[in-house]
């Protein structure tokens, strides 16, 4: 008999002729899935093929993905590298930074990094050697910034220091206005003209993102009022305009974090807002407590402005008398007063009174919950709170 033919006998009666079928020679892979006749040492044999199979094209995949990932990590050490050499995407923020003498390169990279003027110092080190800069640095003050080139920060630190007695320190404190820096700036030699600092630093766009939120309304008096950031400074003599400006705005952009512009969106302030009630809190209290109550008043009044509408807030009006009056005619000072007096109109005034603190910005997004809807401050700076106008002016009689 024919070895290939199966034997079926599923009679018990021997006369029944045998019947014979032949075995069809199929692949098991021509199978969706194994028929139930195949043996299931085939199926292993099977399954461990499919398997192996399998890890070779996972590895494949894991291979292309990782030399992609690779290329990928060193395409943007190579573009970020790049971009700290030529300073293309970098800042223009001045910095007065100082090496001391006998300094090495070491050192002064290591400077360099701190003030977050580079990012790489071992890529500083490499150029300032291939340029055989390393011995010719002099010790002094430099005005950098991030903007610069390697090559322009290294042929700047090879010539003469600026003398440390060109130096002026000048402390802006929180509540004073644009002209008030501007005063205390000529007075210690940083700035020759007022009038063409704060046109440079109203008018003149300076790179940050803020600047953008910031209106300019027709009988709005300093654009930028409230964004200078009141700090001590550090400021060569007769430094340009365009930098002292560049650092009261740089200062801001980082104090007010992204944080607080969040929480402002949560009380539906926008950041103009923002700046505008902080600054009439930073006029009207003079310490971080009284700061959050009146900021509770301001904030009962916003939220309920059918009844109460007005801020009427003294020191909007005292702007007006004493920051815009002295320097413009009387037709026009009528215009300024419709536009920042809260006695006059409803709501916020046009733009910042001043130039508020952080404490004054604080208490602007966290008020103390209160019933008071009236403050009233006494001569030496006690403020007493009243929920209605008939306590209010009792207030004003009993403590005037």
């Amino acid at each position: 008999m024919d070895d290939n033919l199966i034997i079926s006998s599923d009679s018990s009666d021997s006369d029944v002729p045998e019947v014979t079928k032949p075995e069809f020679k199929m692949k098991i892979d021509d199978y969706d899935e194994f028929p139930e006749h195949i043996p299931e040492e085939s199926k292993a044999k099977v399954k461990i093929k499919k398997t192996k199979k399998d890890r070779g094209v996972v590895g494949g995949i894991i291979l292309a993905v990782s030399v992609l990932a690779v290329s990928a990590l060193l395409s943007w050490l190579v573009w970020s590298g790049l971009d700290d050499v030529l300073g293309m995407t970098r800042s223009e923020r001045i910095v007065i930074v100082e090496i001391p003498p006998s300094s090495t390169v070491r050192d002064i990279a290591r400077i360099l990094k701190d003030e977050e003027i580079i990012k790489y110092e071992w890529l500083f080190r490499m150029v300032s050697k291939m340029r055989e800069a390393d011995m010719n640095y002099h010790p002094g003050r430099f005005d950098l910034n991030p903007g610069m080139a390697y090559d322009e920060m290294i042929d700047k630190m090879q010539q003469a220091g600026q003398d440390s007695s060109f130096i002026v320190e000048v402390t802006l404190i929180e509540g004073e206005t644009l002209r008030e820096f501007a005063v205390k700036l000529r007075e210690s030699g940083v700035i020759g003209n007022i009038d063409e600092f704060l046109d440079i630093i109203n008018k003149e766009n300076f790179g940050f993102e803020f600047e953008n939120e910031i209106t300019n309304p027709t009988w709005k008096y300093n654009r930028k009022e409230g964004f200078a950031f009141p700090d001590t400074y550090k400021f060569y003599k007769n430094e340009s305009l365009r930098s002292v400006a560049h650092r009261f705005l740089e200062n801001f952009d980082k104090k007010v974090t992204a944080d607080m512009r969040n929480r402002a969106a949560e009380l539906d302030l926008t950041l103009e807002e923002l700046v505008i009630l902080a600054s009439i809190i930073q006029g009207e209290a003079n310490n971080p407590t009284d700061m959050a109550m009146v900021s509770g008043v301001f904030h009962n009044r916003l939220n309920n402005a059918s009844q109460f509408p007005r801020f009427e807030s003294c020191v909007t009006r005292d702007y007006c008398t004493d920051q815009i009056k002295p320097f413009v005619d009387n037709q026009e000072y009528d215009k300024y007063i419709m536009a920042y007096n809260t006695y006059n109109f409803d709501g916020f005034p046009v733009g910042a009174v001043n130039n508020p603190g952080l404490d004054a910005i604080n208490a602007a997004l966290n008020p103390t919950e209160s019933e008071f809807f009236f403050f009233y401050s006494d001569s030496v700076g006690k403020i007493y709170y009243a929920k209605t106008l008939r306590e209010h002016e009792e207030n004003q009689r009993r403590y005037k």
